[in-house]
C-alpha cells in the first residue's frame, strides 16, 4: 500500500476571502474600493454583513456591486515552497512543479496558514453608471445641501428658480440633472449568466461530452439481458488505459486517488455484491461502498445490472443474466414502496450520525449468510472494505425511516415478519403480487401504511388494529389507491415520492360474459365458479350473495320465457 499522506495541525488564524473581479495591480486601492479595512474588519463581527465594490470610491454617486457570500468551513489557505527553478520550467503552473518534486524526489514544503470560511464574490452586473465630476448642477448641489451651509443652500434654490424660468424650451441635448438613485428595475441588476452554446463549438457542431449512463430498462415480461451496452465496453477499456498510463507517469499514491481508479475499483465492488445478492436498492448500494467510491456509482451500475420500470421488483437493480420472475427464491428481495414519509431522517442526519461515531449501521436479513465473513477481519468483504447500512434504511414499525422503498425480507417489524411466516409461495410468479399469493401483500402494505401513519403523526400504535390488519380478507381498491405504478428507475426518483400500484386480482381482470354471445354454458359455469372462489378468498360473505343474486337472475329467464311464450 502506499505510505499515507502527511496530516497537518489547523491551528491556524481564520481569514475571509475576497475573490476580486479586477486584476489587482495597487493592494491599497483595491481594499478602498470595497470599503476600506475597517469594513472587511467589521464582517468578523457580524456575520451577515455584506460588502459594496465601489468602481470610484470617492464619487458618493456612483452605483456599487453588491457581494455574494458564501459560507464553508473546507477550505484551507496554504504556503508552498518549491525550487524556483523547477516552477520555470513549468512557466508558473504549481501543479506540474509538485508532480515534478514528486517523480523526482526533490524537497518541497507545504503549510498551511489559515482557514478561510467565508468568501465575498462580486459576480453580478453592476448598475449603469453616471460620471458627474462635469455637471454644475451636481457641484452647487454637494456644495450647498451636502455641507448645510444655508447661504448656499438659499442661493442654489434661487438659481433652480430662475433656471426654470428662463429656460421653458427643451433643446435636445444632453440634461443636467442629478444622478438616479437606481437605473436598474431590479435592486441587484440580474446576472444572466451568458455562456454561450456549451454543446456547439464554434463552427456549429454538437460537442456535448456528459456522460451517458446507458443504463438498461426492461419491461415486465420481457427477458433479462445478460451483459450490460457494448457502447460501454469502450469506455471500460479507455479506463484501462488511462489508469496504467497514470501509474507509469505519477506515483502509485496519486493514480490510486483518481477517478479512473475509484470508477474501476468500483465496478470490481459492485460485481462482489450483486454476487452475494442478486438484487439491490440502490441506497443500499451506496452505503455498502467505501465513501471515497460513491462518487462513481452511478457510472459503474450499468456495467452489473439492470432495473425494470414495473413488477415486484420495481425501483431496484438486478444483475445481468438474472430472472428474478423465473426464480421463487427472489422473493424476499421483491420491493414495497408507499407514499413520502414526513417524519424521516434524512441522508445528512444520518451522516452527521456516523461522523459522530454513532453506530448506526447493520447487517440486512437478506444478507445473513455472511454474518461470519461480516466479523472476519481478514475475510475479502473487509479486505474489500464493503460496509454496512445505516438501520435508518429499514423498516422496524417503531422509527422514522429515510427511504420509503423497502425489501420484503429486509423488513425487521415483527408484525409483518408473523405474516410473511403464513404466506404461501405461487407457482408463477405475477406481475402485481411477485411470488406472493395477493392477500398476504394485501396484509403486508395495510400494516405498513398504518404503522408509518403513526409513526408521521407521532400516534401510538393499535395492536388490535395491527392484529385486525394481519388478518383482513376484504381488500377495496380505494383502499390502496394511494399507490401507482413506477415509470422511472431510483435514480430518476427522490425517495420521498416513490409510490406503487396494488393490482385488481392475481390473475388479470375477469371478462365480460355479456361481451362474448358466443359462450357456452360450460365457460360461463367456469367463469362463476372462478368469481365465486375469487370472493371466497377477498370477501366470503358475499359468496353466498352472488349465489343468491345468481338463482334470481336465472328465475327471472324462466319467467321472461313464459311471459313471450304467451
Amino acid at each position: 500500500m502506499p505510505p499515507p499522506a502527511p496530516t497537518y495541525s489547523l491551528d491556524v488564524p481564520s481569514y475571509i476571502s475576497i475573490e476580486y473581479p479586477l486584476r489587482v495591480n495597487n493592494v491599497s486601492r483595491a481594499i478602498d474600493m470595497v470599503g476600506g479595512s475597517s469594513q472587511i474588519s467589521e464582517c468578523f463581527i457580524d456575520p451577515e454583513m455584506d460588502l459594496q465594490l465601489k468602481l470610484r470610491p470617492d464619487d458618493p454617486y456612483s452605483h456599487p456591486i453588491n457581494s455574494a457570500k458564501i459560507i464553508s468551513d473546507e477550505n484551507v489557505l496554504f504556503k508552498l515552497r518549491v525550487p524556483k527553478k523547477i516552477l520555470a520550467n513549468h512557466i508558473g503552473d504549481v501543479r506540474g512543479a509538485l508532480e515534478e518534486c514528486e517523480s523526482k524526489g526533490r524537497d518541497y514544503t507545504v503549510e498551511p496558514v489559515g482557514l478561510l470560511g467565508k468568501t465575498y464574490r462580486f459576480r453580478t452586473l453592476a448598475d449603469f453608471q453616471k460620471l458627474s465630476r462635469d455637471s454644475k448642477f451636481t457641484h452647487q448641489f454637494d456644495a450647498s445641501l451636502n455641507t448645510g451651509d444655508f447661504g448656499e443652500i438659499k442661493q442654489f434654490s434661487n438659481s433652480i428658480r430662475s433656471d426654470f424660468v428662463a429656460n421653458q424650451h427643451y433643446d435636445n441635448r444632453n440634461m443636467d440633472i442629478p444622478p438616479l438613485v437606481r437605473y436598474a428595475r431590479a435592486d441587484v441588476p440580474f446576472n444572466y449568466r451568458y455562456t454561450g452554446n456549451l454543446l456547439l463549438d464554434e463552427s456549429g457542431k454538437w460537442q456535448n461530452k456528459a456522460v451517458k449512463l446507458h443504463t438498461i430498462f426492461v419491461d415486465w415480461g420481457r427477458e433479462p439481458p445478460q451483459t450490460f451496452d457494448p457502447v460501454l465496453q469502450e469506455e471500460y477499456d479507455k479506463a484501462v488505459r488511462d489508469y496504467s498510463t497514470l501509474k507509469d507517469t505519477l506515483p502509485t499514491r496519486l493514480a490510486d486517488e483518481s477517478p479512473v481508479y475509484y470508477f474501476l475499483e468500483c465496478i470490481k465492488l459492485l460485481r462482489k455484491l450483486f454476487d452475494m445478492k442478486p438484487i439491490w436498492l440502490r441506497r443500499h448500494v451506496h452505503w455498502m461502498l467505501p465513501e471515497k467510491f460513491r462518487t462513481q456509482l452511478r457510472y459503474a451500475l450499468p456495467y452489473v445490472a439492470y432495473t425494470t420500470t414495473k413488477g415486484p421488483w420495481r425501483q431496484s437493480f438486478i444483475r445481468f443474466g438474472y430472472d428474478p420472475a423465473k426464480e421463487s427464491s427472489a422473493a424476499p428481495f421483491q420491493v414495497e414502496a408507499f407514499r413520502s414519509n414526513r417524519n424521516h431522517v434524512t441522508d445528512s442526519q444520518v451522516q452527521r450520525m456516523v461522523d459522530n461515531g454513532e453506530d448506526v449501521y447493520i447487517i440486512p436479513e437478506t444478507l445473513y449468510q455472511y454474518l461470519d465473513e461480516f466479523s472476519d477481519t481478514n475475510s475479502e468483504l473487509n479486505k474489500l472494505q464493503i460496509g454496512k447500512v445505516p438501520r435508518q434504511f429499514f423498516f422496524d414499525g417503531e422509527n422514522p425511516t429515510s427511504v420509503v422503498s423497502f425489501q420484503i425480507g429486509d423488513i425487521m417489524d415483527e408484525d409483518v415478519k408473523q405474516i410473511l411466516r403464513g404466506a404461501t409461495i405461487s407457482d408463477a410468479c405475477h406481475e402485481g403480487s411477485g411470488w406472493y399469493d395477493w392477500v398476504t401483500i394485501c396484509r403486508l402494505r395495510a400494516v405498513v401504511k398504518y404503522k408509518l401513519g403513526c409513526i408521521n403523526e407521532g400516534r401510538a400504535v393499535s395492536e388490535p388494529r395491527v392484529v385486525e390488519l394481519s388478518q383482513r380478507t376484504q381488500f377495496s381498491k380505494n383502499q390502496y389507491a394511494h399507490i401507482k405504478p413506477e415509470s422511472q428507475g431510483e435514480d430518476g426518483e427522490e425517495e420521498g415520492e416513490e409510490e406503487v400500484e396494488a393490482e385488481e386480482t392475481e390473475e388479470g381482470e375477469v371478462e365480460n360474459e355479456a361481451d362474448d354471445e358466443s359462450q357456452t354454458e360450460d365457460d360461463k359455469s367456469s367463469e362463476k365458479d372462478d368469481i365465486i372462489r375469487r370472493l371466497e378468498m377477498f370477501n366470503p360473505e358475499s359468496k353466498n350473495l352472488l349465489e343468491e343474486l345468481h338463482g334470481l337472475i336465472k328465475q327471472e329467464d324462466v319467467m321472461d320465457v313464459e311471459w313471450k311464450g304467451q
